[in-house]
């Protein structure tokens, strides 16, 4: 018997188990592994399903909350059995949507995140243009200084109440004011500081409250009296008043303590120590013990402390100068050496002009071969020339006892006639021995006994003869003894001393033509010499056929000299 309770409504039947695995075998083309991929589909609305009824009726009435298990049991097993049964009718390219007009949730997910970090990305990029922006200008506040006029206002119209521009300000309001500076004069009653304005080259004087703040470049906290001429320096100062109140050390500057080998370049306006150069200007403040000097008075051999920003230097301090020791009549003594203070020792003949020493009292040692050790107690003051001359010292002399052959030579010591013994200084010296008839001689001595013996011998002068040769045949061979002095070409002059000399002349092919000859001082004197041929017997020739010569011909001349 059939219950018809149900018949209005559309029922759908799920097929068996064996009947929905024929079926997919026979129609579906999908894997079963992505079965298993629209289960993840459970989580959204269900309303586009249709819904699925039992029309068997309930055997017993259930209560509310075993009606609303069983029903949520089945729904979702129905929920799956449709989707199974709808699975069967799509492929991979065409799956079915659960919802209409949309992108399945995963990608709408993945759009949002990009989204997310494209909007974090851009914010973290304004951000640090932002912190950038904010630190160059911090910077540049800190380095540009604002103009001296808003800074420093007139002080009629500040007791007045007035800026500069004749602006009054606001009653009970500061107005706090910065400025880069370099001290350049301290009152202590009542405290201010006179100031040079880095920017704008002006100077100017401001008082300093009573609860001004000082501090080192690092930020530590220092006292008023620890404040030094030729500090660069950071203040704040209030313009209404205008009074200083607070004054920090600038954290930019440096500073080359006690540094020599000083160069100073007027042209190019550059001050450099060792290997470091940098600029000056009308501006930079030069300091010698606390008084203003000329830059151009700093010298290689003084020590210097420079503070300065960047390139340039605003203070140089001269920590100890020097001056200039010129020493004169140094050449009487023999090997002299100077040592001043503590110096190494220099030698005399070393030094051409004068030289750098150090500011202050100097003692100075002078010794030499022909001195007493000489010491003498100098002050150099900066800048200035001492001249020490050395010819107060006495010099020792030595005994120089000269002899000449012949004994009646005249002796000259420096161009001076003097007798022998001499006295004379230690050293060198130039001696001259002169006489007529005689050769002189002239020779540098260098004295460094007490006593000296020095001997001359003169040669007697020699006029040569002078002898005239006219040879026949020309280019003979002429020889004085056995020593050729040369070709007659045909003749031939030979200058010689006095005395009995052997001339032979000789060629090849001729005989030999000897003579004796005395000759006199400043004799002049010819001789002709006339070479005999050397005739020699020819084999070829027969009593029937002689020579001219007699049987006897000349042998042919040899081949010239080259």
């Amino acid at each position: 018997m059939s219950d018809n309770r149900f018949k209005d409504y559309p029922t759908k039947r799920i097929p068996s188990l064996n009947q929905r695995k024929g079926n997919e075998m026979h129609h579906s083309p999908i894997d079963h592994d992505e079965y298993d991929d629209y289960e993840d589909y459970d989580d959204y609305d269900d309303e586009s399903i249709e819904p699925i009824y039992d029309t068997k009726p309930a055997q017993r009435r259930q209560s509310p909350l075993e009606r609303t298990d069983t029903r949520y049991s089945r729904r979702t097993e129905e929920n799956r059995s449709t989707r199974l049964r709808q699975s069967r009718q799509v492929t991979h390219e065409n799956r079915p949507r659960k919802r209409t007009g949309g992108n399945p949730p995963n990608r709408r997910n993945q759009a949002k995140t990009a989204f997310t970090a494209i909007y974090i990305g851009l914010l973290v990029i304004a951000v640090a243009v932002c912190i950038t922006i904010l630190v160059f200008l911090v910077q540049w506040l800190a380095r540009e200084g604002p103009n001296p006029a808003d800074l420093i206002p007139d002080r009629e119209h500040a007791a007045n109440g007035e800026n500069g521009n004749e602006q009054t300000l606001p009653p009970g309001r500061p107005d706090i004011r910065n400025m880069t500076t370099m001290i350049t004069g301290i009152n202590s009653d009542p405290r201010s500081l006179v100031m040079l304005n880095l920017d704008t080259m002006l100077t100017d004087e401001i008082p300093l409250s009573d609860e001004a703040e000082f501090t080192d470049r690092r930020g530590n906290e220092i006292t008023f009296s620890q404040l030094r001429i030729g500090q660069l320096v950071n203040i704040s100062y209030d313009a209404r008043m205008p009074v200083i109140t607070v004054v920090r050390e600038n954290p930019r500057s440096w500073e080359r303590a006690e540094r020599t080998n000083v160069h100073v370049n007027i042209e190019n306006l550059t001050i450099s120590v060792g290997h470091e150069a940098f600029e000056f200007n009308s501006q930079t403040l030069v300091l010698h013990r606390g008084e203003p000097i000329n830059i151009s008075q700093i010298r290689p051999a003084d020590s210097v402390t420079i503070t300065g920003v960047g390139s340039t230097a605003w203070m140089v301090q001269l920590d100890a100068s020097s001056g200039l020791l010129l020493l004169s009549n140094t050449d009487a003594i023999v090997n002299g050496r100077i040592t001043v203070g503590n110096l190494h020792p220099l030698f005399l003949d070393e030094i051409t002009g004068s030289f750098d020493v150090a500011e202050g009292p100097h003692r100075v040692v002078v010794e030499g071969d022909n001195i007493e050790t000489f010491i003498e107690n100098i002050v150099i003051t900066h800048g200035q020339t001492f001249n020490l001359d050395l010819g107060i010292i006495e010099v020792s002399t030595a005994t120089l006892n000269i002899t000449t052959t012949p004994v009646d030579a005249n002796i000259f010591i420096n161009n001076e006639l003097v007798t022998s013994p001499a006295q004379v200084s230690f050293g060198e010296h130039n001696i001259r021995v002169e006489r007529d008839g005689y050769v002189t001689q002239e020779r540098v001595v260098n004295v460094t006994n007490s006593t000296d013996n020095i001997q001359f011998n003169l040669e007697p002068v020699v006029h040569y003869a002078r002898l005239t040769i006219n040879a026949t045949p020309a280019n003979a061979e002429i020889f004085v003894g056995n020593i050729l002095v040369g070709r007659a070409n045909p003749s031939m002059i030979i200058e010689i001393a006095p005395g009995s000399y052997t001339i032979i002349a000789r060629m090849y092919g001729y005989l030999d033509y000897t003579f004796n000859i005395t000759l006199t001082s400043g004799q002049e004197t010819t001789r002709s010499v006339i070479l005999s041929p050397i005739l020699v017997s020819d084999p070829g020739d027969t009593n029937d056929n002689e020579s001219p010569s007699g049987g006897f011909t000349i042998p042919p001349p040899p081949p010239p000299i080259r």
